[in-house]
């Protein structure tokens, strides 16, 4: 389990590192409040920060020994989970942040879990829209537009 707490920890930090670097290129404030480059600054700020935490902590005596913590469908589930992140980062210039994040959270639905097509569908709507009011309306963060306009 060591190594795996290694190998994931430096994985997470290296992604939370592109992001950080892609969020320099946005802006940080606009007119006096926060900017499209102000919450992935800090978001993947944190990441980075706790996957040092997380490597750290692999050092600990009190870590498991374990060979095979995971068993395959929590790999799968966590392949899913990376490989979502990975769209988005690399979709959200074309898309826009709202529409990559509601594919992202209705693939994470759908292929982790038995859930429905009715269920799958709301979550891929709802997430977009959800992170619009929360912060396009609420806190006033513009989210990166893509290719539509949203």
């Amino acid at each position: 389990m060591r190594m795996a707490n290694r190998i994931a920890s430096i994985i997470i930090f290296l992604i939370g590192l592109y992001v950080f670097i892609g969020a320099m290129k946005l802006d940080y404030m606009l007119k006096g409040i926060p900017g499209p480059g102000f919450l992935p600054r800090w978001v993947s700020l944190l990441i980075m920060v706790l996957a040092l935490v997380l490597l750290l902590l692999s050092f600990s005596k009190n870590e498991s020994k374990e060979r095979h913590p995971f068993n395959a469908a929590e790999f799968k589930n966590a392949g899913i989970i990376i490989g979502g992140a990975i769209f988005v980062m690399l979709v959200t210039k074309f898309l826009g942040l709202g529409l990559a994040i509601g594919i992202m959270a209705g693939a994470i639905a759908k292929f982790t879990g038995p859930t429905s097509w009715k269920k799958v569908i709301a979550i891929t709507i709802v997430t977009p829209i959800g992170a619009y009011v929360l912060f396009g309306m609420i806190l006033g963060v513009p989210l990166p537009n893509g290719i539509f306009g949203f």
